[in-house]
This record gives structure tokens, sequence and C-alpha cells, in this order.
């Protein structure tokens, strides 16, 4: 089956002389984790000259590469999931070379085959996810996650769903980061601290406070506890786009979980206060501030 190339076969440097990285930047319609994770699709075909090549989409199978040939299916039953795992390859393998070489596939199809020789699961989940949190591309550490997943078939990770959700954030892939927490949770995988903090933090620089706060409210509805970075980076994310109501709700929450504000969150909600014209609630957190051993700075004590 041929998924975007013109031909079945393709040259693949795997050990460059050298290791200056040469990634490519592919533009690509990705649809798999929009709305309906692990969707499958036909293969595309498209000519040479075409502008934007969907060339990372899945495919049902990949007759044409390595890894599913007969002998790697062997090879696939011959490594089944255990807790122990096989011997570890991880030492002996150059991760920039490989880093390199993973840079220079052009669709799922090559990238698969370049990691068909680790198909046994020779290389650690530990390697894999440091592979993940250093490939620059969005696109490619999908497609590394979906062959741990799907062809590698190493154990769901927790730890390499976090680091592709951050790259696909970083990437300001929205829809794409919705999928893939819904494909944790098909995978039984409980979302933790990271990931909630992660989501949060990311949606609410974007400007879109109102998802922010929704996965705020996942996060506590899944009894995982936030902390006071969190909380306090949410706050101020509140106060700078002026939204007061907020970041007193943000604050309320802060202190009905039982999480101690420091000075930090304390100023910025005293500025809150302020600009909110609630002075009144301003000198009460002073004082609160006092009660519990918080010292504020003169600056905020002239002012109120």
């Amino acid at each position: 089956m041929q998924v975007g190339t013109t031909s079945s076969s393709f040259s693949l440097p795997l050990r460059p002389h050298n290791k200056t990285h040469n990634y490519t930047s592919i533009p690509f319609a990705f649809k798999g984790r929009q709305g309906k994770p692990r969707a499958r699709f036909p293969p595309i075909a498209f000519s040479a000259s075409s502008t934007t090549k969907n060339v990372w989409r899945r495919t049902p199978q990949l007759k044409t590469t390595p890894s599913s040939s007969p002998s790697h299916q062997l090879t696939q039953k011959r490594h089944p999931r255990n807790q122990q795992g096989p011997s570890h390859l991880d030492h002996s393998i150059d991760m920039d070379e490989l880093l390199s070489s993973i840079g220079q596939t052009q669709n799922e199809q090559e990238l698969y085959s370049l990691m068909s020789t680790y198909k046994g699961r020779q290389l650690s989940i530990r390697f894999m996810v440091s592979l993940l949190s250093r490939e620059p591309d969005w696109q490619r550490s999908l497609a590394i996650l979906d062959w741990i997943n799907e062809e590698a078939l190493y154990t769901p990770s927790v730890f390499a769903y976090n680091v592709v959700i951050r790259n696909v954030l970083r990437a300001k892939q929205w829809e794409i980061a919705h999928g893939l927490f819904e494909e944790m949770r098909q995978r039984a995988l409980a979302p933790d601290r990271y990931t909630y903090s992660t989501l949060i933090t990311s949606f609410g620089k974007a400007g879109m406070f109102d998802s922010a706060l929704s996965w705020l409210q996942k996060m506590e509805q899944d009894h995982v506890s936030g902390d006071l970075v969190l909380y306090s980076n949410l706050i101020e994310l509140s106060r700078k786009l002026c939204d007061y109501s907020k970041a007193i709700s943000i604050f309320s929450r802060l202190k009905r979980l039982g999480i101690m504000p420091d000075l930090v969150a304390y100023n910025s909600m005293i500025n809150v206060f302020g600009k909110a014209k609630l002075f009144r609630e301003a000198r009460l957190l002073l004082k609160e501030m006092r009660a519990v051993g918080v010292l504020p700075i003169q600056l905020v004590i002239r002012r109120f």
C-alpha cells in the first residue's frame, strides 16, 4: 500500500556521517486525534507537486515496510508484554544519530521502517520518552508515539503521552491535544498533575482562559491535586486579562483545597482586589497575611 510517495521504495540514511540535524518541516492535515482518536484513514495518493502532502496520516496496514512483513509479525509475537522486559540496548544507541535519521523521514511509513530495527522493544520506555522529549517536530513525535503503542507494543506510558501533549501544545495544535487526552483515557491511563498543568498553562497563556478553567475543573473532578504554582499562575493570568472575578474564584478554590498561599499569591490577589476597587477585601487579606506569618511588602501596605 502506497502512502504519500510516488514509489514504494526509498533511500533512508540510517547513520549519517555528521550529527548536524536536518529536520524537515512537512505541512499536513492530521485528523487522527480530532474528535475521534485512533481514527484510521485510507491511503492518500498525491502528485509530487502537491502543495499539501498528507503523508503522516495513519493507514490500516503498511505492507511496503519491513515492520509489516510476516517475519516481523512473528517477531512481534515473540515479544509479549511483560513486566520484566527484554534486555535493552539503550547505551549502545547514539540518540543524536537516531534523531537525525528520524528527522529525514518524510512520512509515517519511512519512520516505521527506520524504527523496525527496534521493534522487539530492545529500547527501554525511558529511552523512548527521552527520544520524544528531544524530537522537535510535533508531527513526528505523534508518529513515534503511535509506533511505540501500535508497532512495538510497549505498555502505554503516561510519561510518553505527557511529552507528546507538550509537543503539540507548543505547536498550538489544540484539537490534537484534546484528542491525545481522550486517547489516554481510552488506554486506561490516568492523566496526572503534569498532564493537567501543561494543558491548563498552555491554554491559559494562549488567551483561552475558559478552556484553561475547563481543564482545571476536569483535574479536580479526577481528584488530581493542583499545586500552589499552578493556581498562582492562573490567578496571574486572570489579573492580566482583567478578569478579576475569576481570579477571586481561583484564589477561593486554592484556599478551599487547603493550599497555603505564599507572598506571590497574596500580592497578586491584593493587586486584583485593588484593581476591582474591593479595598475592604484587600485590607482583610493584608490582615490575614500577618496572621499566618506572611509579611507583606511595604509598597502594598502603603497602598491600603
